[in-house]
């Protein structure tokens, strides 16, 4: 029975391998940071150029590095600049005792008009030379605690710092949208989870009440830029800026059944490209659903579509979590389709064995219909985690990478006709 327990697991190793590797994938490292570890904030540029947050979590007194890469002729064979060390840029290097300011966690946002890409720090790495960070038990140690989120105005036509500021003290910012029209950035801060806004004229912060114990990871905008995010369980709230507070609509995220939908928080959005009041999404949850949500800008709730799990077949077991299991990434193709990574990851993330699986998935949106395309894997580098993804308007598209050191984002050029379809005329997202 053992030999036969053991030829069975040896036959079902060999199947994983088997599996087909996405074609034409392409692995851009950040060599020059090999402490950093996450990619957590991907964006594309008013320059229709990728900007990636190299982050370090798990190595105390390393602050984040703005990144840029601009896609070449070959995928993977693009041009990558490391623009500048954030925590440097905000007054806070990372060797100063504190808490370091190691990431940026999907805040970072575009303005095609003026050319900025604003972005905002997060928490959790240690200061330098401690093993650990906790934010909670080091709150009132005013000596070395975070001392908060700082914003940044970038100039990609310069390459120059505008200006930076605290926009949250004491804590972090989790994710960001920008509100061009009345010149507001909304966010959440982690860990208590606050929702605020930016006054980007008179550089005032609005802290408008507590979402709930759980942290969204995405804030989006309607054809109005009214905000929208969720509570923690998965409820849509809305921040209609003349009320100047979240309301909470009778809406909510889809969710398995037999489970209550506590943690079914927002994790990933992303604009359809033919109507900009409908957004597509997934929840931090597992098995997370796919979304498709048609928001009401004159102040109906809205109309939430389930459209079924991520990742069909999947297995979840006790050994199943949020990030084991795992939905993000979403972006739409020169197709039409709507693409995004979808993990089922058996052992330790960092490892880089056949357990490791991350698919990238097509979805049709007309008909609903999912498909695995490949495995995230170069050579016999495993992807385990996708967070978010950024395309240019010729239809490259690149997904932040999240456990390998040194951090790192895949290119891919998605199928169609180069720069063509809906997607590749529609305005860049505005939140991060």
């Amino acid at each position: 029975m053992a030999r036969q327990a053991v030829k069975k697991k040896a036959a079902a190793r060999s199947e994983k391998q088997a599996e087909p590797a996405l074609a034409g994938l392409g692995m851009i490292t950040f060599d020059k940071l090999p402490l950093s570890d996450t990619c957590w904030s991907l964006q594309t540029g008013p320059d229709d150029r990728i900007y990636a947050a190299a982050c370090c979590e798990h190595t105390g007194g390393v602050a984040v590095y703005l990144v840029r890469y601009t896609p070449g002729a070959k995928v993977g064979g693009g041009r990558l600049e490391y623009l500048f060390d954030v925590g440097d840029a905000v007054g806070e290097p990372a060797d100063n005792g504190r808490a370091s300011q190691c990431k940026i966690h999907y805040c970072m946002m575009p303005d095609e008009k003026t050319g900025i890409l604003y972005g905002a720090t997060h928490l959790s790495g240690a200061p330098r030379g401690d093993v650990g960070y906790s934010w909670l038990g080091s709150w009132h140690e005013m000596h070395r605690s975070f001392r908060g989120s700082f914003l940044f105005a970038f100039d990609t036509r310069t390459d120059k710092i505008l200006w930076t500021d605290m926009c949250y003290e004491w804590e972090g910012s989790r994710c960001m949208a920008l509100d061009r029209k009345r010149g507001l950035i909304h966010g959440v801060a982690f860990p208590r989870s606050h929702y605020f806004t930016y006054d980007l004229e008179t550089h005032q912060t609005k802290d408008c009440g507590r979402t709930g114990s759980v942290n969204s990871q995405a804030v989006w905008l309607d054809s109005e830029d009214n905000a929208y995010t969720t509570d923690d369980w998965g409820t849509v709230l809305r921040f209609n800026a003349g009320r100047g507070r979240p309301e909470r609509l009778e809406v909510r995220l889809p969710f398995a059944a037999g489970v209550d939908g506590w943690h079914n928080v927002a994790y990933d959005v992303v604009r359809d490209p033919t109507d900009p009041d409908v957004v597509y999404g997934c929840p931090w949850n597992i098995p997370a659903h796919i979304f498709r949500y048609r928001m009401d800008p004159r102040g109906g709730p809205g109309e939430m579509t389930d459209c079924g799990v991520g990742l069909p077949g999947a297995v979840h077991d006790e050994r199943s979590t949020f990030f084991t299991h795992h939905v993000g990434g979403l972006v739409f193709g020169n197709d039409g389709a709507l693409y995004y990574a979808a993990s089922e990851n058996r052992r330790e993330l960092m490892t880089s064995t056949p357990e490791r699986r991350c698919w990238l998935m097509r979805m049709d949106v007309r008909t609903g219909a999912k498909e695995r395309v490949g495995l995230l894997k170069v050579g016999d580098l495993r992807v385990a985690y996708i967070a978010r993804a950024a395309r240019t308007r010729a239809g490259r598209v690149l997904f932040a990478d999240v456990m390998n050191m040194p951090t790192r984002i895949y290119e891919w050029q998605t199928p169609g006709v180069a720069g063509g379809g809906a997607a590749a005329g529609m305005p860049l997202r505005l939140w991060g």
